[in-house]
């Protein structure tokens, strides 16, 4: 697009004339400066539509990437719900294997103290049978001992009469 600048030509021309330039010098190079300034130079009008398009592009581009912000969003909410509901699951099933765990050992400990019990319970009564064991045996021994010493002294009596 071909911007048609204004330039005061005749003004420019006796600018350039008062520095040196002749007539017909300084008309040349006022028409070539035009055409090169024109085919250059944007004006106000096309520097308003570029900004324009920019503008419109920037809000497109605004709007995609807040679009995807938000597809971005809500898939990473569905993925943490999900690994919230796994993990919700997980420690459900860590606790219901901690509670059985527990049912198990406090059966274990049960089973242990009634064998222990059972054991002392045993192990009093052969303490028992050994304590009347030892007493039936001391008896029999002190009789023994008894019916000795009574011969003894017999046999004592005996020789001093």
């Amino acid at each position: 697009m071909m911007a048609h600048v204004a330039v005061d030509i005749i003004h420019y021309v006796k600018h350039l004339e008062k520095a040196g330039f002749a007539r017909n010098q300084a008309e040349a190079l006022v028409e070539a400066s035009s055409e090169i300034i024109g085919n250059t130079v944007a004006t106000q009008h096309q520097l308003e539509q570029v900004e324009i398009g920019l503008n419109s592009k920037l809000q497109q581009v605004r709007s995609e990437l807040k679009a995807e912000i938000q597809q971005v969003h809500s898939e990473l909410k569905t993925e943490i719900q999900q690994v919230h509901s796994e993990l919700k699951t997980e420690i459900q099933q860590v606790r219901s294997e901690i509670q059985q765990v527990r049912s198990e050992l406090k059966a274990d400990i049960e089973v242990t103290h009634q064998k222990i019990e059972q054991v002392r319970v045993e192990s009093q009564r052969d303490l028992q049978i050994f304590r009347n064991d030892i007493i039936i045996k001391l008896g029999s021994f002190l009789g023994s001992l008894i019916i000795a010493a009574t011969a003894i002294l017999s046999v004592m009596i005996g020789v001093f009469h």
